[in-house]
């Protein structure tokens, strides 16, 4: 015995209200999309400055250690006060 199915058709107050809801929600979606990307830019943009400042310090470092190599400074003086390793200096002092 086969049962007739009865098809829901909502009424228009109720689809107006699903409509509605569902506006909120993707307006709410939307801007905290929005949010995200501008937090996310915010930190790679903090995480790209730190690098750079980091960057800078290791190349001022190795103009420091560059230096006193010059001068005549010992290897180990130049680790001590650069903090640069003795690999990394040695490198430079093949370099020249």
């Amino acid at each position: 015995m086969r049962q007739s199915r009865v098809k829901y058709i909502p009424s228009i107050e109720v689809k107006d209200h699903f409509e509605k809801k569902l506006k909120t929600i993707h307006q709410a979606f939307k801007e905290e999309i929005k949010l995200t990307k501008k937090q996310s830019k915010e930190k790679g943009k903090k995480q790209g400055r730190q690098e750079g400042i980091r960057i800078g310090q290791e190349k001022g470092k190795m103009e420091i250690a560059k230096s006193m190599l010059q001068e005549g400074d010992p290897v180990e003086k130049i680790i001590r006060i650069t903090g640069l390793s003795i690999k990394q200096v040695e490198q430079l002092n093949q370099v020249d």
